[in-house]
Parts: structure tokens; C-alpha cells; sequence
């Protein structure tokens, strides 16, 4: 999360969407008076002291602190009469629900986790599906989370999250966009392609899943796709041929 005085705006860092490069791009624009929170990975966060991005500031807010957190801590007296949230501009990442979970799924199987996936994605999303039930979010529920209040969207605008970041892309666009209301002195979306901050955990392989999977994303990330108008990928990704799992 960044909170940029000069600029005037609250970045929403939600999980697997770019978000640590993004961080870095707006990075460029942060002074010793903002609020930057820690990342979680030591090398990352040496990437962005290497750049004097530091974090800063930042009290109990942490990585991917929610809309509600940030309530909380602006309750603090130095902030409590500069009406920083209703003010500020606040913008996130948003990802198509389907390539959000695979890009999870091969986050958690190959970064060293010690409870990786099996390498049935299916019953990967299965699981997810059990363990909701009891009350487990999901990379989908977390994202939500972060991004609104009362189950409606609490940012001005987001950007829609793409493997294509390049020039033409919607990704692209979005970015521009932003970085002309915001009027930072140099384009968000070339700085943001510029940048890349992880290991590339996705396995480069084609990645189908079965109808039930697919109905499962759909549902849980309904709330989201109602305010967006997001499309579920089911002609990238569902494969009806795919028995469900028992």
C-alpha cells in the first residue's frame, strides 16, 4: 500500500496482480512524508531500497492492508481531520477471476510453499471450495477484501490486470489513464512496463479446468464482476471434457 501526499492518491496493493512492480513504478513518485508498507520478501524489499523506495511511515498498515485497516489507522490524531480517504484518489489492480486463481495456484506450487498444491489444479480449486466452507478465503475473497467496505468497491477507478502490459493493451490504457489524473510527471504505464519485481512462478504450460472449477471462481468472485462487469475466461480455460472430481 502507498499513501502519496503530494499526488494525493491511496494505492490498494492486492495479491497477484503485479502489484510489487507497481509498487516500485509509483515508487518514483513517493516522498519521506508518505506512507509505504513493508514487503513481505527480503529481496524484494532490498529491490526497492536499491531504488530509495523505503518503507515508510507505515505504523500497523503491512503489505496488502485492507480499506477497512486503513480506516482504522487514519484514526491516528496526525491524520484524523485530513479527511485522507474520501479525499485522496484511490485506485487497485484487478485480475480476471480464472487467470487470478491459476496464477495463484502456481504461486503457492512452485515458490517453496510447505504445503504445495498436487499438480491436479482441479483438485487444488476442489480444495479451496471445502475449506470456504468453513470459513477459508480465497485469493478472490482476500482481493475483495482489500478494495471495499460493506461489499461495494471503495476506489475511484482500477486498472484490469494483463499478462500484456505493453502499449496497446488494456492494461496499458488504464494505467495512462490514471497517471493523467494523477498528473505525475512521467507516464505510470511505461514506468509500470519497465518494472518487473518477481520470479516468474507460472509453470508455461497450457492450463485447463474442469466446468466445476470454473462455476466456483464464478460464484466467489461474483461481488467483484458485478461492479466491474468482468467477464469469466471460460473460453481460455474450461475443459468440459474434464470429469468432475468425487
Amino acid at each position: 500500500m502507498i499513501i502519496n501526499h503530494k499526488y494525493k492518491f491511496i494505492f490498494f496493493k492486492s495479491k497477484k496482480v503485479g502489484g510489487t512492480s507497481m509498487e516500485l513504478a509509483l515508487g518514483k513518485f513517493t516522498t519521506d512524508s508518505d506512507i509505504v508498507t513493508r514487503i513481505v520478501s527480503e529481496e524484494e524489499e532490498a529491490l526497492r531500497d536499491n531504488l530509495g523506495i523505503n518503507n515508510k511511515n507505515a505504523g500497523s498498515l503491512v503489505n496488502h492492508s485492507t480499506a477497512a485497516d486503513l480506516l482504522k489507522f487514519l484514526e491516528a490524531p496526525q491524520y484524523r481531520d485530513k479527511d485522507i480517504f474520501n479525499s485522496y484518489f484511490k485506485f487497485t489492480i484487478i485480475r480476471e477471476p480464472v487467470d487470478l486463481f491459476v496464477s495463484k495456484y502456481f504461486f503457492q506450487k512452485n515458490s517453496g510453499s510447505k504445503n504445495p498444491p498436487s499438480d491436479n489444479i482441479n483438485e487444488w480449486v476442489k480444495l479451496l471450495k471445502k475449506r470456504r466452507l468453513f470459513g477459508k478465503k480465497n485469493v478472490s475473497d482476500e482481493n475483495w477484501n482489500i478494495y471495499s467496505l460493506d461489499n461495494k468497491l471503495i476506489t475511484d477507478d482500477y486498472i484490469t490486470y494483463s499478462k500484456d502490459s505493453g502499449p496497446g493493451s488494456k492494461m496499458y490504457e488504464d494505467c495512462s489513464r490514471i497517471s493523467e489524473k494523477l498528473n505525475f510527471p512521467e507516464n505510470l504505464a511505461d514506468l509500470f512496463f519497465n518494472t518487473r519485481a518477481k520470479t516468474q512462478y507460472r509453470e508455461k504450460v497450457k492450463v485447463t479446468l474442469s466446468k466445476e472449477s470454473i462455476d466456483f471462481i464464478e460464484e466467489v468472485s461474483k461481488p467483484e464482476r458485478e461492479v466491474t462487469g468482468m467477464k469469466i475466461a471460460r473460453e481460455e480455460y474450461e475443459d468440459s471434457s474434464i470429469r468432475p472430481l468425487i
